[in-house]
């Protein structure tokens, strides 16, 4: 598993092509390139993970900044980045 910040700029404008590219070097370069089409049940095992949701809690805990960070608003994210950018 692996998590991607993306941060738009002026570079980028947010284009899902340069998305797509990044997780697609990256899964190369882990040698994880097959596991691209599996990105929904990957999803949808991070979204049942309770250690995760456990983790998210620690670390709300521990950084203020965190504290408004909600586990299925991650997940919704990572669900419509996973549609957008490795629909093939």
């Amino acid at each position: 598993m692996f998590f991607i910040l993306f941060v738009p700029n002026s570079q980028t404008n947010n284009d899902a092509s340069v998305l797509d590219a990044a997780i697609r070097a990256t899964a190369k370069h882990r040698d994880t390139e097959a596991q691209i089409p599996d990105a929904a049940a990957i999803t949808k095992n991070i979204a049942q993970s309770k250690e995760l949701r456990a983790m998210l809690e620690k670390y709300r805990k521990q950084f203020a900044y965190a504290k408004g960070i909600d586990f299925d608003a991650i997940v919704d994210v990572i669900a419509k980045l996973s549609h957008t950018t490795l629909a093939e």
